[in-house]
């Protein structure tokens, strides 16, 4: 929905019966341009008004729309339709909340399958049940929650559930012994990215009999060790503590040797291929780091390549991200 006129332009793109309002748009001449972040990725829109017609085209991931819109209100309009109205969900009354009877978390499975079924529902299910079940009090603390996934996360696996196992099955089918421990490693510090970034992955497309035996199936839904990892940078930044400097110096080093022991297989295999650049880069972030870290001063060259160098590593790469970033860039970029 397109209101307004000149340059006073404002859009609301209701998407999936998720409405919302779009901040920042950008109109040149009869152009405008717009990015909306929505849960399955970015949403790219480009149109033209042409009279009381607009029309352009948007993309998501791999898909690409062509947009075609008839002007249909206005208070200049005769017989114009009404404005769209868009309802305020409130939130639940204390009386209307002891109402309800149940809750549901939906599985899309267009990308899993037996092997990564449990690792893409556990433990974020535990997440949900709690919300709905225990005393909203308890459930407001993000980093508390985070403490109990972390335990629950092995709590789990003793019930019989194999929510963790599908990354040393994937890897261990996919490269040889001496370069098992180096790659699961790794993909420790890995995560699945957008949902619709990685539907773009498979050429010519995704089909039901498609196998899914990649670095992205490997990887966790979320990266519990790189959520520490930047938990510490963050507890140490604040109290300099020494045992926390320790801990993180010594992730800095493995992550620097780690990326050497790997180099012929990125050479070699091409499943594994997909993730050098993330290797690449932790293992330089991990280098500036381990300076920064110990007071040297960085030099002129590594200055003025660390932008461009944190741009590239938080980009996916094989459908997946590099979790401990933002560790590393809050390392770099703190005062000296």
């Amino acid at each position: 929905y397109t209101f307004g006129k000149g340059d006073d332009i404002q859009i609301i793109m209701d998407f999936m019966d998720n409405p919302r309002g779009i901040s920042a748009v950008e109109k040149k001449g009869n152009s405008i341009k717009f990015s909306n972040k929505i849960d399955v990725g970015t949403l790219n829109v480009n149109l033209e008004i042409l009279g009381d017609s607009i029309k352009g085209d948007a993309s998501i991931a791999l898909f690409d729309l062509k947009m075609h819109g008839i002007r249909s209100g206005g208070s200049d309009m005769p017989n114009a339709d009404p404005l769209p109205k868009f309802d305020k969900i409130q939130p639940l009354t204390p009386q209307e909340m002891t109402n309800i009877l149940g809750g549901e978390a939906c599985m899309w499975t267009e990308m899993v399958d037996s092997i990564t079924l449990e690792s893409r529902i556990w433990p974020k299910a535990s997440a949900i049940a709690e919300k709905l079940w225990s005393p909203a009090a308890l459930t407001k603390d993000s980093e508390d929650m985070y403490r109990r996934l972390i335990i629950m996360n092995g709590e789990l696996e003793l019930i019989g559930l194999r929510h963790r196992l599908n990354q040393d099955i994937i890897l261990k089918k996919m490269v040889k012994r001496e370069y098992f421990q180096p790659l699961n490693f790794l993909v420790d510090y890995l995560h699945e990215g957008a949902f619709m970034n990685r539907l773009s992955l498979y050429q010519p497309t995704l089909y039901t009999s498609t196998p899914l035996d990649g670095i992205v199936d490997a990887a966790s839904a979320e990266s519990y060790p790189g959520y520490e990892f930047n938990k510490n940078v963050e507890n140490w930044l604040n109290t300099k503590d020494r045992e926390l400097k320790t801990l993180i110096e010594t992730m800095l080093k493995a992550w620097i040797k780690n990326h050497e022991s790997m180099g012929s297989l990125f050479e070699t295999n091409e499943k594994a291929q997909v993730i050098e650049n993330h290797s690449k880069n932790l293992s330089s972030l991990a280098s500036l780091a381990l300076k920064k870290i110990n007071g040297e001063i960085l030099t002129e060259s590594e200055r003025s390549g660390l932008n461009d160098l944190l741009v590239n590593s938080k980009k996916e790469f094989g459908g997946t991200v590099l979790s401990v970033v933002p560790g590393l860039e809050n390392i770099l970029t703190s005062a000296e």
